[in-house]
């Protein structure tokens, strides 16, 4: 019986070592996002099979049809400057997102994750503020950071 209690514990050390499969995880913090800037899955796309996202409603031409590659900068870098009506702002969006980056690439074959290991967005918004307020303003100091992070249409606006 000993033998069998350490096999499965070797087997649950190994399984532990290995990172979780994140794909699922990545994929609906895009789309929480791209939903939120009006984006559906463009050409009949499936959930694991993006050709693009659309949106016939933008403001401008270019941004009718968006590329897989486009949402997923947009999705990781939400406080660029982007020529966006307010209605679309990559920054508001940015409280559906569950993972800070998406980590995965477009290929012929299908999807492929670069990276499982990928960081949570905290479920305690304020939290959540502060550290996206570290990330726009790094000068700010601890005491600033707390005192904006108690705002909450601070960084929706």
């Amino acid at each position: 019986m000993t033998r069998q209690t350490l096999k499965a514990f070797e087997q649950e050390l190994l399984a532990r070592s290995q990172p979780i499969n994140t794909l699922d995880l990545q994929l609906e913090s895009l789309y929480n996002f791209a939903e939120d800037l009006g984006y559906e899955l463009a050409n009949g796309g499936g959930y694991y099979k993006i050709e693009g996202f659309k949106n016939l409603n933008a403001s401008l031409e270019a941004l009718k049809f968006v590329s897989f590659d486009d949402m997923k900068y947009w999705h990781n870098n939400p406080f660029n400057r982007y020529p966006f009506r307010e209605e679309m702002s990559p920054a508001a969006a940015a409280r559906y997102k569950l993972v800070d980056k998406v980590k995965i690439q477009r290929t012929k074959q299908g999807l492929k994750v670069q990276n499982h290991y990928v960081k949570l967005v905290t479920s305690d918004g304020k939290s959540y503020r502060k550290s996206l307020l570290a990330q726009v303003c790094p000068t700010l100091t601890p005491d600033q950071l707390e005192q904006l992070s108690g705002n909450p249409r601070l960084y929706i606006d």
